[in-house]
């Protein structure tokens, strides 16, 4: 789902999705012990909806900057025909209670400019930017950072 959406918005940076690529790309982010995925399941059919994909992340202390830990986001998904039903606040809500289960400071994430639908979402959880990256397209490559629009989360 989330590849597909990508891909759809920035052809030239993500490929098309692979589903045996993908679930051995997963396979592998699962084996570690820092990684923490949940499902959502349709309770009347048993049928998943949704999932979201985290990862444990600790900084150490530097000459510039203190200790730090957060539960980062790396995925989260919802099936379009189960959208506006409270799927992605409640898997984003067990990933915060992990999160303080833990005893981490905080839950990062970051979307894609064009991706509206996440944008809401996340600020009507409460997140707020703390961090702004921006990029420039290469003469060499101007395709690379072409971005389109999507509704899709």
């Amino acid at each position: 789902m989330v590849q597909q959406v990508h891909h759809e918005a920035l052809p030239g940076q993500f490929k098309a999705p692979d589903p045996d690529a993908v679930k051995g790309l997963f396979d592998t982010w699962l084996e570690r012990a820092e990684t923490l995925s949940f499902l959502a399941e349709d309770d009347s059919s048993g049928r998943p909806v949704g999932y979201v994909l985290a990862e444990e992340v600790r900084r150490a202390e530097t000459p510039l900057t203190l200790p730090g830990s957060a539960m980062y986001v790396h995925h989260i998904a919802v099936e379009p025909s189960a959208t506006r039903h409270g799927w992605a606040r409640a898997l984003m809500r067990a990933v915060e209670d992990e999160g303080t289960r833990r005893q981490l400071d905080e839950v990062r994430l970051d979307y894609w400019s064009f991706n509206d639908r996440a944008q809401s979402l996340f600020a009507a959880l409460g997140y707020a930017p703390f961090n702004v990256r921006v990029a420039k397209r290469s003469d060499r490559h101007p395709s690379h950072l072409t971005v389109g629009r999507s509704g899709a989360s």
